[in-house]
């Protein structure tokens, strides 16, 4: 059916499949175009409102993976346009902020050096993390688990919740008990 009806445009209009496809795209481009413009219209609706909201989140979630805990607000400086500047977020000490270069970077995982062995009886978050396979979640994992019982072991280790055989395969060369 398709096929009829180009080729009924195309003899109606003496046009070719090629011109009938970019006056389609056209057409499609203007009905987008209305459609937006038409939200717009709405009362309430603000593009830099939606802009500012994934800021926010992205803000939010960069300043958790640093620090650990929820913002507990996020500032906003604004230039004579009401454009965004900056975020701050006003939950971190300024001495926090004066102690690092970048307040939002991510952990860089340190890796372990050639033959180093991490005693998972009495590492320390950051050692842990030197493991294959441990992040900062599992890491907290392993030390609640060891707040409550020792590791007599290396086997052990999977006992703590989210550790398989798998991970304690990729790690088991690298962590003593003693």
């Amino acid at each position: 059916m398709n096929r009829k009806i180009i080729n009924i445009i195309q003899n109606k209009f003496k046009i070719s499949k090629f011109e009938l496809f970019a006056v389609g795209i056209l057409f499609s481009g203007l009905i987008i175009a209305t459609i937006i413009s038409l939200v717009k219209d709405i009362d309430g609706f603000d593009e830099n409102k939606i802009f500012e909201n994934e800021i926010n989140k992205i803000a939010r979630q960069q300043q958790k993976s640093y620090t650990g805990s929820e913002p507990i607000a996020i500032s906003q400086s604004r230039d004579i346009n009401n454009n965004i500047q900056q975020f701050v977020p006003t939950d971190i000490s300024q001495n926090q902020i004066d102690n690092n270069d970048n307040l939002f970077q991510t952990h860089k995982k340190e890796k372990l050096s050639i033959n180093e062995k991490i005693n998972i009886n009495s590492a320390n978050k950051a050692d842990l993390m030197k493991l294959p396979g441990i992040g900062e979640k599992m890491a907290n994992e392993i030390l609640k688990y060891r707040a409550k019982n020792k590791f007599n072991k290396i086997e052990d280790i999977m006992k703590v919740k989210g550790i398989g055989s798998k991970k304690y395969n990729s790690m088991k060369n690298n962590i003593i008990v003693t």
